[in-house]
């Protein structure tokens, strides 16, 4: 192989090629290689670019691809580059499918598409390469002839796979020789873009995803403004046009991008319309606890008095434009609640509450809030409202027959306070039916508790196991008593009763943010009540307050205080503001000076509650609210700075986790149960 030499001589003869009725020049291959004699290879048809009995590939600069029979040399000569004056058409083949599917709507009088098929079909390819590479994707993803139109006739996989091959193979040829050194010419204008590279999905007889732009594109940014931001946002993530079809470069993306962009802010700045959003929205069962978090410091759980919003897409705050009879008597009830402990008032005897764990809650592995070395149990935010003892007493979970599950041997429970053991007890094994009966009967603790909201754990201390062999880690669900029966002892139910001896009302929390004043002498009551009042008022209903508002929370106060004195008084009325639909509802008011269906600059009183409701589903804190109140929030410079400072803030975190667990269901996840026989 090295040692040889070889000549390649090329001769063009004119003639005709009776086959397909064209005037062609042949070609006549020589090939002349040393020390072997001469060959003479067949006449070959430039515009064939596939042979059965191919060996060689020769490419041809004049966008021909010929192919010599030459299997014994291939290795030895793998191309050369001969010269022909001569413009082929589209291959046999292409133009074959083309005649036969396309042509009859992609014609001079149809122009489906705006695409002229029969009229390039004779026509030097070069001239039209854009419109064949797109022909060749439409094949490769047979989306020509249409797939919505079933009468069409259509080729089989075979001819669609052939005829895409062989159109590929020719372009790769004509590639060659695009003018501009082989560099696409820039595109800097929607218009270009559109023309080049979008209208044969998104033009008049196909619009993809419901959107023709051809039919937009010279009509202005302005009046298709929604349309151009949808365009604007797949450019940016380059997903327009699709990976596999003809992209613009990189210049172009960049320039039209940001000529749409700036005409988009023109538009914006011009005539901004930002559309309508709801403007009277109850607060959901999240917003109503979080806003009495940080009203009266007190995180209440809510789920134990309201029920559960109904979603909409997922979505809790859309269905929540209404307030049926049922909903305001929980609210009542909820407030009522609410206002007794953050006062502390205990009533004439003792109050009890109850938590039960769900029956089908393993309790075999650690729980997170409690101490390392222990497993199972519960962890609950207990209110308590005042000083003085509190019994704590624990039932454990029993199966259908009244039989304490997992005790088989003995066990230690204990109960913690903010994370500090108050008692401990040690569990035996029941060695009678009868002894089921009393295993838990002693789990009962009085402990001095301060007023305030703890953490009460009830937990057991943990013993040495060993993990139960499968073929893949197991899913704990151990509850079941004949199919997968508990091996430890589970906590059922917690009940909470007191204060016993209780030794008077502490400086809470709660009532550090309520009390803002005392009455200093007998007659002030009614003056203390007012300004006690019109400083929650105003954080709760997140505006100034006027002299309106006080109104019906006195009259409850009133009432209440010629009964009980002056704090039974402010509990009632704190009771009517959070019943009030200032606070239940976030009410936006329309300007006076506008007419319906104009746009207008939002208030900052009304853009305060809305970036509090947004980042910290709560209301507003004083910084927010009395920065609205001086005029000054919707600076942009202002509303950039409180928009970092809420961020940071931990109370941004229910942004995160309430709309992810809604928008993807996460908080779905519990009602969901692996299958125990596969996990």
């Amino acid at each position: 192989r090295k040692s040889a030499s070889f000549e390649l001589i090329v001769t063009v003869i004119p003639g005709t090629v009776d086959r397909f009725s064209k005037n062609y020049p042949i070609i006549g291959i020589i090939l002349r290689v040393t020390p072997l004699p001469p060959f003479l290879f067949m006449p070959l048809q430039p515009s064939l670019h596939f042979f059965p009995r191919s060996g060689l590939t020769i490419v041809v600069r004049r966008r021909v691809f010929a192919s010599v029979l030459m299997t014994t040399l291939s290795g030895l000569c793998p191309a050369a580059e001969v010269f022909l004056d001569v413009d082929p058409v589209v291959p046999a083949q292409t133009k074959a499918l083309v005649s036969e599917f396309c042509v009859g709507c992609h014609n001079p009088e149809k122009m489906k598409g705006d695409l002229d098929l029969e009229s390039l079909l004779d026509q030097p390819g070069l001239d039209h390469y854009t419109v064949w590479e797109d022909v060749e994707w439409m094949l490769r993803e047979r989306e020509m002839p249409p797939i919505d139109e079933p009468d069409l006739a259509r080729p089989s996989t075979a001819v669609y796979a052939q005829t895409a091959d062989e159109l590929g193979a020719y372009l790769k040829v004509l590639w060659r020789d695009l003018p501009e050194n082989h560099v696409p010419v820039p595109i800097d204008t929607p218009e270009a873009l559109v023309q080049e590279y979008c209208v044969n999905c998104h033009g008049v007889d196909k619009q993809e995803a419901g959107l023709s732009l051809h039919e937009i594109v010279n009509q202005g940014v302005e009046v298709h403004a929604e349309e151009w931001e949808k365009v604007v946002r797949r450019l940016r993530a380059r997903q327009m046009p699709p990976v596999g079809r003809k992209r613009p470069d990189e210049t172009s993306y960049q320039a039209v991008v940001a000529g749409i962009v700036a005409d988009l802010d023109r538009q914006y700045h011009t005539a901004p319309n930002p559309g309508r959003t709801a403007t009277f929205r109850r607060l959901t069962r999240h917003e109503y606890r979080n806003a009495v978090r940080d009203l009266l410091g007190l995180d209440f759980k809510t789920t134990d008095m309201l029920p559960r919003d109904e979603s909409s897409h997922g979505f809790d705050n859309i269905t929540v434009g209404d307030l049926t009879p049922t909903l305001l008597d929980r609210y009542i009830s909820a407030a009522q609640t609410i206002s007794r402990l953050a006062i502390g008032h205990t009533g004439k005897s003792p109050r009890g509450t109850t938590v039960r764990l769900a029956p089908d809650l393993s309790q075999e592995a650690h729980v997170p809030g409690l101490p390392l070395g222990t497993r199972g149990g519960v962890v609950i935010d207990q209110i308590f409202p005042a000083d003085g003892e509190y019994d704590i007493e624990v039932l454990l979970m029993r199966d259908r027959n009244e039989h304490v599950e997992g005790l088989h041997t003995q066990h230690v429970m204990e109960f913690l306070l903010d994370r500090k053991r108050i008692a401990d007890f040690t569990l035996l094994r029941p060695e009678t039916p009868g002894d089921h009966a009393i295993a838990d009967a002693d789990l009962k603790a009085r402990v001095q508790v301060a007023a305030g909201q703890h953490e009460l754990g009830i937990t057991f201390r943990k013993k040495p196991d060993s993990l139960i062999e499968t073929q893949r880690e197991p899913y704990i669900a151990r509850f079941n008593m004949h199919r997968h029966p508990r091996q430890s002892p589970a906590v059922y139910q917690i009940s909470v009763t007191g204060p016993y001896n209780s030794d008077g009302l502490p400086e809470t929390e709660s009532r550090k943010r309520i009390f803002v004043t005392t009455p200093e002498q007998a007659g002030s009551e009614v003056a203390a009540a007012e300004e006690i009042l019109a400083h929650l008022m105003r954080r709760a209903y997140r505006r100034p307050i006027v002299a309106e508002d006080l109104g019906r929370p006195m009259e409850m106060y009133r009432a209440a205080a010629a009964e009980g004195g002056f704090e039974a008084g402010i509990e009632m009325a704190l009771s009517a503001v959070l019943v009030s639909p200032e606070f239940l509802i976030r009410i936006e008011r329309d300007p006076a000076d506008v007419t319906s269906g104009e746009v207008y600059q939002v208030a900052d009183i009304e853009l305060a509650s809305r970036l509090s409701f947004f980042l910290w589903s709560s209301i507003p804190d004083e910084t927010l609210l009395g920065l609205a109140e001086k005029g000054v929030l919707s600076q942009p410079e202002i509303l950039a700075a409180q928009v970092e400072r809420m961020l940071v803030d931990e109370r941004s975190a229910s942004l995160v986790k309430l709309f992810a667990g809604q928008w993807l269901y996460l908080r779905n996840l519990d009602t969901l149960t692996p299958d125990l026989r596969m996990f």
